[in-house]
């Protein structure tokens, strides 16, 4: 196998990794007061496969996930 072979395949698979690594889902909201409407920081939002984050100060958080589907618990 000469050198270029062995690059164009690395290369190749460097991309493949690069891609697959970006399919990503993304699940988005906001956690308000229900009485107050205010919202709600650092309340802890996460899914059934344990992954999770935190909402910011505006109530807002973001999960990015591998896609399928996925209950999700706050």
């Amino acid at each position: 196998m000469n050198i270029w072979k062995i690059f164009t395949l690395f290369f190749c698979l460097s991309i493949s990794s690069s891609l697959h690594a970006q399919e990503k889902a993304t699940i988005k909201g906001n956690i308000k007061d229900a009485k107050t409407g205010e919202p709600l920081y650092g309340v802890n939002v996460y899914t059934n496969t344990n992954q999770g984050t935190t909402t910011d100060f505006d109530g807002d958080y973001t999960l990015k996930l591998d896609p399928g589907t996925y209950d999700v618990k706050v």
